[in-house]
């Protein structure tokens, strides 16, 4: 215990020694330092969908979103010394996933016997946030940034249960699940985002960063309802200016 408290004071004496040298050139104003190119995944928390029928009753479905792939681009606007950094960064992100959806359910032309429906459905996003950030660039070469904020995101889920206008399928209560038609929807939410970097020469960096990002998107009166939540893994290449 005692050992492992000495490393992390003798690892932040270090740090704080460096971090002097960091800047070549101390930056003033406000103006673009930043900019990344992002490609990730999204882990979203469990149980995070509700499935509706066509007339906005809730169903019973058994359905995960789990892990669905992300990709977007960020610049951050700073001002203040080159080693603390401050400012505003903005950015968009887009995700995507083809999902098979599983219903507890009757079709009409078997009458009485229950089966599970699946019903495969594809669901895209788009979003665009702005947020606050700060940076702290511990070496010439090495940099860590936090940033918090609001974002608008754009969802759309559509879905095909593979049947025609006169087998409709039901749930065990004559509920039609009609998944005929796509349904979009714009919600806020919210994301805090961690990341670190690694400059290679003057200006190309790469690093990772981790976000968390929650919202929620209504398609109720066809598709769904999906309570987003969960924490996104990226990989970084980027550009120093």
């Amino acid at each position: 215990m005692h050992r492992t408290v000495r490393e992390i004071v003798v690892l932040l004496g270090l740090l704080v020694v460096v971090s002097p040298v960091v800047a070549e050139s101390e930056l003033t104003g406000f103006q673009p330092r930043h900019l990344q190119a992002l490609l990730g995944v999204m882990v979203a928390d469990e149980d995070n969908y509700q499935g509706f029928d066509s007339s906005g009753e809730p169903l019973e479905t058994d359905e995960v979103f789990g892990t669905f792939a992300m990709a977007g681009g960020m610049v951050q606007l700073a001002d203040g010394p080159s080693t603390f950094e401050y400012g505003i960064e903005t950015g968009a992100f887009f995700g995507w996933k083809d999902i098979d959806t599983d219903y507890a359910g009757s079709t009409n032309s078997s009458g009485n016997s229950n089966i599970i429906v699946k019903v495969s459905s594809n669901f895209y996003m788009f979003e665009v946030l702005l947020g606050g950030f700060m940076g702290w660039n511990v070496s010439n070469h090495f940099r860590l940034y936090a940033s918090a904020g609001p974002s608008l995101v754009w969802g759309k889920m559509s879905g095909d249960d593979g049947q025609s206008d006169d087998q409709a399928i039901t749930d065990g209560d004559g509920n039609v699940i009609d998944w005929g038609s796509s349904e979009t929807d714009i919600a806020m939410g919210l994301y805090g985002r961690f990341g670190i970097e690694y400059r290679f020469g003057k200006n190309l960096v790469v690093g990772a960063s981790a976000r968390y990002l929650a919202t929620e998107l209504d398609f109720s009166s066809r598709t769904g309802k999906v309570d987003l939540k969960g924490t996104e893994w990226f990989l970084t290449l980027g550009r120093r200016y």
